[in-house]
């Protein structure tokens, strides 16, 4: 009962969100008050869930199709890879031995964590140089 109970909040909670805004970013205060009011999700849940989305949007703006976070590397797919920008990102000395590229049937760079990054700052860092390299 209280799974239904939780779809029911669930749902009401987006219609009105729905029927209170005309989408875009002027949701998100919206859904953050709900999410955190239901207890459903923190501010900093919601924070890091925005600014993943939001990196996404601007990794496929670059041509990169998928960014995955796992253990200790964020892979960056690109499946008509540039190779003059790629050369130029994996080129830079603050990448060196932590930014590699593989050629193989999927195109990607890998990005080496180390212990105690902030992968969302530094997968933000790799996107803006990458997005800065020459073409």
């Amino acid at each position: 009962m209280a799974m239904f109970e939780t779809l029911v909040q669930l749902f009401a909670a987006f219609a009105k969100i729905g029927f209170t805004s005309f989408g875009g970013t002027s949701m998100i205060p919206l859904i953050m008050d709900e999410m955190s009011s239901h207890g459903w999700m923190t501010d900093a849940d919601l924070t890091n869930l925005i600014a993943i989305a939001l990196l996404r949007a601007r990794a496929a703006a670059l041509g990169i199709t998928e960014l995955a976070q796992k253990e200790n590397s964020v892979r960056f797919s690109l499946p008509k890879p540039d190779f003059a920008r790629v050369a130029a990102t994996c080129g830079l000395e603050k990448y060196k031995g932590r930014l590699l590229f593989s050629a193989g049937e999927k195109p990607y760079l890998s990005l080496r964590l180390k212990k105690g990054d902030d992968v969302l700052k530094l997968t933000n860092l790799v996107l803006t140089d990458f997005a800065a390299a020459p073409q």
